[in-house]
């Protein structure tokens, strides 16, 4: 719904842009795929405090897009919870999940563990 003048209706489908992340509708669509048709440069320009979330053009947004992938490829399954682990036990090898595995290497919540430092 609009906020500034809700007796204007929107034309259906509305989008949001990849580089301003503003709503558009089919009528004003850019040139590229997913992409508004206003000057992406003046609005960057003019709205620094949004700087930090929208793009100039669609190369950057691309190139960015690009490497977030890579970083996602690059880190496979780190920072995943719910996997297993395979430990040595009595020279079987058991499975366990991972939350598991990693209160028996803290200390197993018997007390005399040691405590992990939080980063918030």
């Amino acid at each position: 719904m609009r906020v500034k003048k809700p007796y204007l209706k929107d034309r259906l489908p509305n989008r949001l842009c990849h580089l301003c992340n503003r709503a558009f509708c089919v009528e004003h669509k850019g040139e590229k795929e997913g992409v508004c048709e206003i000057n992406h440069e003046t609005y960057y320009r003019n709205h620094r405090g949004i700087q930090h979330s929208i793009y100039r053009t669609y190369e950057e947004w691309k190139r960015d897009c690009e490497k977030m992938r890579l970083e996602e490829m690059s880190s496979g399954d780190e920072g995943r919870g719910g996997g297993r682990a395979e430990k040595e036990v009595g020279g079987k090898v058991v499975g366990e999940d991972s939350a598991d595995v990693a209160s028996s290497q803290v200390g197993g919540g018997g007390g005399g563990g040691v405590a992990l430092k939080s980063s918030a």
